[in-house]
């Protein structure tokens, strides 16, 4: 079984937008392929996944940069 996976990320607007481009068996390539011999009769199969895959996503920093929020003080003993 063998296939390529591969994706891009590129930072932009002093980092707080990140679009990411990335494909998943980018040949449909991805087939597994398996053989049983017993001594009456021999099962052959090849089994084909999804076609290859395709996605770009954009995120979004919103808020203040560099600075963190502090957890209220719990009620745990």
């Amino acid at each position: 079984m063998h296939r390529v996976d591969f994706g891009l990320n590129k930072k932009l607007f002093n980092d707080r937008l990140a679009l990411t481009a990335d494909v998943t068996n980018a040949f449909d390539t991805r087939r597994y392929r398996s053989v049983v011999t017993v001594p009456n009769y021999t099962i052959s199969s090849m089994s084909r996944f999804n076609g290859a895959r395709y996605r770009l996503s954009l995120s979004y920093k919103i808020g203040r940069e560099g600075q963190s929020r502090q957890a209220k003080a719990s009620n745990r003993n």
